[in-house]
């Protein structure tokens, strides 16, 4: 092999010359595979016959483009501690079948770093052009694998476990500066990926993420100039709970800042028994929130923050399942924090079930910012509600709880100006929810100025609403917006026991400028073929800005009268059978 320990001459050599080194890699010297284990008894010299004893040994031994092996060692074996600093083009590979799903007890490539003043207490640390692979690791101070600007890197079919023990500070959630809200902690991720600068690919596929205290899943940040493309594919994240001493806990979490942009497409990830219930309120958190949340995790499956930048994430056959904690876990939130951010989020042939606070938020706080979510054969179902909830009012008082906590299968609100925030929800099926199936409403937050500019807008297409504890589509109006866009067609809404299907309220400092709510025939398109049911079916105030025909009502046609509430729009042509949109499924 090429080397096997340094000697006095290795000790002189200049930076210059191990970049020398580095790059005579690619002009065809031959890499070296080392070999590493936890059962080894002495220095060995790397082989796979006397493998190194240490993470540290094989770290100083290797150069850029070697390759790595951990060989397995039972359970009862402690694994290989210290973690390790990997080169460029290094492969850090787990000997033996796969970890994934690997028997309890079983012989398995272990490592960890159970020491701060190491990488920070990372059991592995990337670098560019670098896979990690087949590893178990256990128990990690902070990170369990954490990069830097490590373009170009794969990591790949992983066990996780018990990551960031010393509760290390990872992700920050912002709001507006206008807000004076402090950012939210986020402890460390089990696999955190930050990037600044330069163009870049990461690959995230096939890891299991379980069983820890105070770690998010896994989290992607890019600031500054950073360029990134990821692909999340396949991770399995579970039983992870959320540390009273940070804010928030999240199983795939991306952020951007500044001019950054990221770009993700994930499919098969699974977020499931995520959060738990304290002892003691969470820190951060008044008591102006109500108890259930202060007292259980603000859990949340998929995660979106941005001040800055854009970020598109394609998402498909997602599972969200059994969040755990307060009225604020989600099964998914999308959130621009502050600033002129762009989003653009789709998600198909996912599920999101069985969650005691919103299922969904989408949130824009932003200013000059852009919010786009779209749902294509989506089910959404099973939103509980841990306290008592008092009966939801046309316009209730505008306070942020009070939106973020009447666990609905979906809410969407934006505050800013020139804010443009839309929904979309096609061959998608809401039901079981505690609160609204849809609420949907504009404000302006203190400081941030009117809404000038600002456009709001849900569209439901052979789609269904059913089963929930109040409205099936409530939007509220609480200050000036340019445009609101409503357009529902082929699809069923079905408000609950004494609620509306459809409700348009506003406030008395409410108005909109360009109102397009068609429910049929109108500007937006929408052909009708709509199957209504609720008290009153539809309350919205008859003006030139509602259109709603070619809908079932029911078995007696809709009043022609105005404005009341509780009173259908006028349909000049209503049907007079139901029409299949009547036989959309809830689940």
């Amino acid at each position: 092999m090429r080397r096997r320990a340094f000697d006095s001459a290795d000790l002189t050599l200049s930076v210059a010359a191990l970049s020398l080194v580095a790059l005579s890699l690619s002009g065809g010297a031959s890499a070296e595979t080392y070999y590493a284990s936890a059962r080894a008894t002495g220095p060995g010299d790397g082989s796979k016959s006397h493998p190194y004893a240490t993470l540290e040994t094989v770290e100083r031994m290797s150069l850029p483009g070697d390759t790595i092996i951990v060989l397995p060692s039972p359970s009862n074996v402690a694994p290989l501690d210290g973690g390790i600093a990997l080169k460029p083009g290094q492969r850090l590979i787990g000997a033996g079948p796969s970890v994934i799903g690997r028997p309890p007890n079983s012989d398995a490539p272990r490592i960890s770093n159970t020491s701060d003043s190491r990488l920070d207490g990372d059991a592995v640390r990337l670098a560019e052009g670098t896979e990690v692979n087949n590893l178990v690791i256990v128990e990690a101070r902070r990170g369990g694998i954490y990069g830097l600007n490590a373009a170009d890197t794969r990591v790949q079919g992983n066990d996780i476990a018990g990551a960031n023990t010393s509760c290390a500070v990872g992700l920050l959630i912002y709001f507006p500066a206008e807000s004076q809200w402090q950012p939210l902690t986020n402890g460390f991720a089990a696999i955190m990926m930050d990037f600044d600068s330069s163009r870049t690919s990461v690959d995230i596929e096939g890891n299991f993420i379980h069983d820890a205290s105070c770690s998010d899943g896994i989290d992607i940040r890019a600031s500054g100039s950073a360029d990134v493309v990821a692909r999340v594919d396949g991770n399995s994240i579970t039983r992870i709970k959320q540390d009273p001493a940070v804010g928030s806990l999240l199983g795939i979490g991306l952020q951007t800042r500044d001019t950054a942009s990221l770009v993700v497409d994930s499919s098969h990830n699974a977020e499931t028994y995520l959060g738990n219930v304290f002892a003691t309120p969470k820190a951060g958190w008044d008591a102006s929130w109500p108890s259930g949340d202060i007292m259980g995790a603000n859990c949340e499956g998929l995660f979106t923050n941005q001040t800055g930048g854009s970020l598109v994430w394609n998402i498909a056959r997602n599972t969200f399942a059994h969040g755990i904690g307060g009225t604020s876990c989600n099964g998914a939130e999308f959130f621009v924090g502050a600033g002129a951010a762009r989003l653009h989020v789709v998600v198909r042939d996912s599920i999101f079930e069985d969650n005691p606070g919103d299922m969904i938020e989408e949130n824009n706080l932003g200013s000059d910012s852009l919010m786009e979510l779209a749902f294509d054969n989506v089910t959404v179902r099973h939103a509980t509600h841990i306290d008592s909830m008092m009966r939801e009012l046309p316009v209730p008082a505008l306070a942020f709880s009070s939106f973020t906590s009447r666990s609905v299968c979906l809410s969407q609100f934006s505050v800013g100006p020139r804010a443009i925030t839309r929904f979309q929800m096609v061959r998608s099926h809401f039901s079981d929810c505690a609160g609204d199936g849809i609420l949907a409403f504009y404000a302006n937050l203190p400081g941030l100025g009117a809404g000038t500019g600002a456009s709001s807008g849900v569209e439901i297409d052979q789609s269904s609403i059913i089963n929930v504890g109040e409205y099936a589509l409530h939007w509220i109006d609480y200050a000036p917006l340019d445009e609101l866009r409503i357009k529902v067609q082929y699809s069923r809404l079905d408000g609950g026991p004494g609620f509306p299907a459809v409700s348009a309220d506003a406030s008395g400092a409410g108005y909109v400028k360009t109102t397009h709510i068609d429910l049929g025939g109108g500007v937006l398109g929408s052909l009708g073929l709509n199957c209504f049911s609720g008290a009153g079916r539809v309350s919205i105030p008859v003006d030139p800005g509602v259109t709603a025909g070619a809908n079932w009502w029911g078995p007696s046609s809709p009043s022609r009268a105005s404005g009341e509430r509780g009173v259908s729009p006028m349909d000049a042509a209503p049907l007079r059978t139901p029409p299949p949109s009547c036989r959309l499924p809830a689940n």
